[in-house]
């Protein structure tokens, strides 16, 4: 029985159960976002630490307006991480971010900084500015089961590193990104800056 998500405070409240499963009710304003955590925004669910091993199905609703602003620079990271290099598990699915407005350090994402489960179905508009490892979908993409399928992005995405990608940052070693794209326009402030894969080894 899933946890039924309504709004952007529901949503927020997902870090306090990061292994259970979510479904969103609703399409879901955020827009409130910017006023949130003296200008820091919507805190971004899980870290390195605690990743997010369960499931949140958009069940083909919308988030609106999120912002998130880490502000932390060379930091790490400005997007949720989805499971770990040890347990890849967490998926996300049928979900859709329209107009982000996220900035970070590394590892900066529109749905995940970084992922290392899955994200099926799943895509983003609005701008996405960090440092590196920075896509307009997810910034670092690495396991050898993580898959992106049938997902988009039409961010801008902004870094002032390498590894900056319109879908995916840096898609690591046996990582699978399928039936999948990306439109948005990619600023990147070093090599290996890619319309959809800033570094791609899988």
């Amino acid at each position: 029985t899933p946890y039924r998500i309504s709004d952007c405070e529901q949503l927020q409240n997902i870090n306090q159960v990061l292994d259970a499963y979510f479904v969103l009710a609703n399409d879901i304003d955020c827009s409130d976002t910017t006023n949130w955590n003296g200008g820091a925004g919507f805190l971004p669910l899980a870290d390195y630490d605690l990743p997010f091993t369960g499931e949140l199905d958009g069940d083909h609703h919308k988030i609106t307006n999120l912002f998130i602003d880490t502000n932390e620079g060379d930091g790490d990271s400005g997007g949720r991480q989805i499971g770990s290099s040890d347990n890849q598990v967490g998926l996300v699915k049928d979900l859709g971010l329209e107009n982000v407005n996220i900035s970070g350090g590394w590892s900066t994402g529109g749905l995940a900084g970084r992922l290392y489960g899955q994200a099926n179905n799943t895509y983003t508009t609005g701008t996405v500015n960090g440092t590196g490892e920075l896509g307009g979908l997810v910034g670092s993409h690495g396991g050898v089961w993580d898959t992106v399928i049938d997902s988009w992005s039409s961010a801008t995405v902004t870094g002032d590193s390498d590894a900056v990608g319109g879908l995916v940052g840096y898609n690591a070693q046996d990582s699978q990104i399928i039936n999948s794209y990306a439109t948005g326009n990619v600023t990147g402030g070093d090599d290996r800056v890619g319309g959809l894969v800033g570094i791609n080894s899988g």
